[in-house]
């Protein structure tokens, strides 16, 4: 309005004003000067936005979401992917030994949080890593003392358990055996890993069923949750421990356990299936398919992979797992995407072996997008400028793709997926 209309404007009623508010003139002078310093303002906050945005758009924005599988080098994708997330998680073993477990890249702080189960997948990876070179065998050989000194007890009879806040979770004992039995430095440790395997055979029942633990919480728990992810995780660490020893009854006890974990979570006996149980009751039935070739662990490797594949989407977010219809199932996590990927490279495997085209086809698919997806995921440049207390996130596989956290299981899941599809592709 012109400054000629201001006194329209401040002259509610002659009751309340009987003269303009201001001197005619001054209230366009006063609003330009507002207008002026708003739009300057306005094109700072844009310059400094989009200068963040082209710094971090790793961190803000997921990658290329629109796959072609037709077209999609999966090997190669691989190798660039596996080969930058390697080199950013070697260099996250902290001065105590042990692994950043949760980090923030965007303001370079490093969250509470602990978690002895997926600090020792961790330790797991970097021993196996450590086989195939030399130059890390000294990093791991400090990161397994490490978590052994910090976790590792015995009880009155001699049995071994891993304990993290008064309770001894049977998934955390079963990855203790598993890092023990694939590091190269088992001998040292061959009798700690005996007890452990001990311990894990006391929890059994007589059904075969396993106890979630060892020494049991103070709190309440969710039983059938707990136990969707601990059953394979245990079986598949006796199995491999009985191909490291040679000594039958873990293999027994792995089998009795896994007849049992079949007749529950294996469709059609819906009510107790959980996506969460598939990666490692696949890995399990994959490790006593090679030993024993009965041919139901082999039926069920395929029933599991075929029914996860129900929650990978294939628009908006191809390649990722999660269902918003299924709701019970949990939200998207990468941690989860890298560990779907894996039990379908053991699926894919196992089609190839059989030669099972159309289940070849329909794995391969899958595995293309999911690929995709996790490399979608990966901060290939700094999210923001460094500081000198901040890690660089190159390399990592953040949290999802609105969430830039860097938990240290998303990565390692993600590695060992990697491993499987370079063996298998």
């Amino acid at each position: 309005m012109r400054a000629a209309d201001g006194k329209q404007l401040y002259e509610y009623s002659s009751a309340f004003r009987t003269k303009p508010a201001f001197p005619a003139g001054s209230y366009d002078r006063g609003l330009s000067l507002v207008l002026a310093a708003v739009f300057l303002f306005f094109l700072i906050a844009c310059q400094s936005a989009f200068a963040a945005m082209d710094n971090a758009d790793a961190y803000l924005f997921p990658g290329d979401r629109e796959p072609s599988v037709q077209t999609a080098d999966v090997p190669a994708l691989v190798k660039e992917t596996a080969d930058l997330a390697a080199a950013w998680f070697v260099n996250q073993v902290l001065d105590n030994g042990l692994f950043v477990y949760l980090y923030d890249p965007a303001a370079g702080a490093y969250p509470k949080g602990q978690s002895v189960l997926r600090q020792l997948m961790a330790t797991r990876l970097l021993g196996i890593m450590a086989k195939n070179d030399a130059s890390l065998l000294d990093l791991h050989k400090t990161n397994l003392s490490a978590v052994m000194n910090r976790w590792y007890r015995e009880d009155e009879q001699g049995l071994g358990f891993m304990l993290e806040d008064y309770r001894s979770e049977l998934g955390s004992n079963a990855m203790a055996l598993r890092a023990l039995v694939a590091s190269p430095f088992f001998a040292q440790y061959s009798e700690k890993a005996r007890k452990l395997a001990d311990g894990i055979c006391s929890t059994q029942k007589n059904d075969g069923s396993f106890n979630p633990y060892f020494i049991f919480p103070e709190q309440p728990f969710d039983w059938a949750y707990t136990m969707a992810f601990y059953s394979g995780e245990a079986t598949l660490a006796l199995v491999e421990y009985y191909e490291k020893t040679g000594e039958k009854r873990f293999l027994d006890v792995a089998v009795s356990a896994q007849d049992f974990y079949l007749s529950l979570y294996v469709p059609p006996v819906l009510p107790n299936y959980y996506p969460a149980s598939v990666p490692w009751q696949t890995l399990a039935l994959s490790s006593l398919y090679r030993i024993t070739k009965n041919e139901r662990y082999a039926s069920a490797i395929f029933i599991l992979n075929e029914k996860i594949l129900e929650i990978q989407e294939t628009r908006g977010n191809p390649g990722r797992f999660t269902n918003p219809d299924m709701e019970r199932y949990g939200g998207t996590h990468s941690s989860s995407d890298g560990v779907y990927t894996e039990s379908l490279a053991y699926a894919l495997k196992l089609a190839i072996e059989k030669k099972d085209e159309v289940r070849e086809k329909m794995f391969r698919r899958a595995i293309t997008l999911a690929v995709q997806n996790l490399s979608s995921l990966q901060y290939k440049k700094e999210p923001l400028r460094l500081k000198s207390n901040q890690r660089s996130a190159v390399g990592a596989i953040r949290v999802r793709d609105n969430d830039g956290f860097i938990r240290i299981d998303c990565v390692q899941h993600a590695l060992d997926a990697f491993l499987k599809i370079r063996e298998v592709w």
